[in-house]
């Protein structure tokens, strides 16, 4: 009868819900084995891992794949690029470390008044192109440098100062869109003020362990000191510390000082000017914008000028330091310092070039730790671009052999920067002489080994369970279903609630895509969210 088929339903549905004791089974409408089935596997399972239900009916373990690719030295590593016609003043290139392959040009464009003008480029491989140039500011100017926030995507502070001394130094807010780029209102900073810029250390840098922190460093000339200030960037605006004084009554050539971040201590700085002797002093941030300073080290006895500093990827205190030697005539010094504290020692000076070399910046590998190139301009006709590989063992550098990285139409007070998103990748811009008539670009590629992940396979809806063990490629496999419990895990919180990562693992925080994969039980055990 129907009453009988009710009362046999009931007696079923009571039997998946309730143990033997009469109380409730953790399972939801499962008995020991209910919540499985068998999948055939595609490619290797580890027991407990999270898996994908693939198009053909097999299952896959989540998590992104990965390849290991070696990169042999080759400088250069692909052919010069055109940025513009005619020749530029103080060009810079700088790589945006969250946008892949994007980077900003800018540079007084010395056929057109010298205006400043950025211009947004884009690496592939080794070829680039590039968006419009926008002139940023139309007044003849000699000294322009940028630097992105580490922190905001597409977003940098363009630094700049006017020949005229009676105009002021000033910083802009740059975003970059594709290759479209947008400035925000000039921001100028204590008139007659002038950047120090000229090397990538000095002028502008943003801290790397403070979101929307930089460095500014300058010669105030009206009273002729030499200052850092700490910069703080929100919402597009800019605000300036008071000046912190490092040198005062600075000498015109001081002019050459520059300033730099520790990329490993928090807070730390390390600045370096000349008065009569070359000196390092070491900085630490307090109070926000304020600085508690060191005491001066000389590195050099005598004149030097073109000094610049970069600290070494993931050795804390670590710093390639190199300059240009007036009386020896003017080759190419460097040394290692090391900061502790407030405290700075130096290497021995070694001679890695011979002069004149003007030198244009001492730039960090950012993927690579004790490296760095060293990126200049040979002072003697026809004033080519030159390169050195610098790798840094305990405080001896070692300087590799002369790179000559310019032709006929490329040369002349050129710079680089680093690709952070490939090993090894950087990209030298420079200008012709006034007798040339082109501003070039080119790719190089040091030697490097890196691992390259591919996207994750999980999507929002492919999650299918978890494995009840380890399976061997194209093994039957039982998996643990979604609305079954899986207690083959470890870690777990009972109570919380857990997601499917992008690598395959749990979490108590969604993903992208957000797939939850159920709350957990125990540490050991998860009843995995019903389809």
């Amino acid at each position: 009868s129907n009453s009988e088929v009710r009362s046999m339903s009931k007696a079923r549905n009571l039997a998946t819900l309730l143990t033997t004791d009469g109380s409730v089974k953790t399972t939801k409408y499962a008995d020991s084995v209910g919540g499985q089935s068998t999948f055939v596997a595609s490619g290797a399972l580890s027991d407990g891992t999270t898996l994908i239900l693939n198009s053909d009916g097999t299952v896959s373990e989540i998590g992104q794949s990965s390849t290991s690719v070696t990169y042999t030295e080759s400088i250069p590593a692909g052919g010069y690029t055109q940025v513009k016609t005619g020749s530029t003043n103080a060009i810079n290139i700088n790589f945006d470390p969250n946008t892949p392959n994007s980077f900003i040009i800018t540079y007084s464009d010395a056929q057109n008044g010298g205006y400043v003008t950025a211009l947004v480029g884009t690496l592939s491989g080794t070829a680039m192109s590039f968006g419009t140039p926008v002139v940023v500011h139309s007044v003849n100017t000699n000294d322009v440098e940028a630097a992105f926030d580490p922190n905001t995507a597409n977003q940098f502070v363009l630094l700049y100062s006017n020949n005229n001394t009676a105009n002021p130094g000033s910083l802009q807010v740059g975003t970059i869109s594709g290759t479209t780029v947008t400035f925000n209102a000039a921001i100028a900073f204590n008139s007659p003020d002038r950047a120090l810029i000229g090397t990538k250390s000095g002028g502008i840098e943003f801290d790397p362990h403070n979101a929307g922190k930089f460095l500014l460093t300058y010669n105030d000339r009206d009273n002729t000191n030499l200052v850092c200030r700490i910069g703080t960037i929100s919402s597009g605006s800019v605000t300036l510390g008071t000046k912190q004084i490092f040198k005062s009554s600075a000498a015109a050539h001081s002019t050459y000082a520059n300033g730099s971040y520790d990329l490993t201590t928090s807070g730390a700085i390390l600045v370096s000017y000349f008065s009569t002797n070359g000196y390092l002093r070491a900085g630490t941030v307090n109070s926000g914008t304020n600085i508690s300073w060191g005491t001066p080290v000389a590195y050099h006895t005598g004149t030097n000028h073109y000094t610049s500093i970069a600290s070494s990827k993931g050795e804390a205190g670590k710093f390639l330091v190199s300059y240009y030697d007036t009386p020896n005539g003017g080759r190419g010094q460097a040394l290692v310092a090391t900061v502790s504290g407030l405290t700075v020692t130096v290497s021995s000076e070694i001679n890695y070039a011979a002069g004149p070399f003007y030198i244009r910046q001492a730039l960090s590998d950012p993927n690579t730790s004790g490296r760095f190139i060293i990126v200049g301009q040979d002072g003697t006709a026809p004033y080519k671009l030159r390169m050195y590989v610098v790798t840094v063992s305990g405080t001896v550098p070692s300087v590799s052999s002369l790179y000559e990285i310019s032709n006929s139409t490329y040369s002349s007070w050129g710079q680089a920067d680093f690709n952070p998103n490939k090993s090894g990748q950087l990209v030298t811009v420079g200008s012709g002489s006034s007798s040339q008539t082109y501003t070039m670009a080119i790719a190089h590629q040091l030697a490097a080994t890196e691992t390259i992940s591919t996207p994750t396979n999980l999507t929002a809806t492919n999650f299918i369970g978890i494995s009840s063990a380890a399976y061997a490629d194209t093994a039957t496999a039982t998996l643990n279903l979604q609305g079954g419990t899986a207690t083959n895990l470890s870690g777990l919180t009972a109570g919380s609630t857990y997601y499917v990562q992008n690598d395959g693992t749990l979490g108590t925080s969604a993903g992208n895509p957000s797939v939850e994969a159920g709350k957990a039980l125990s540490t050991t055990s998860i009843l995995l969210k019903g389809i």
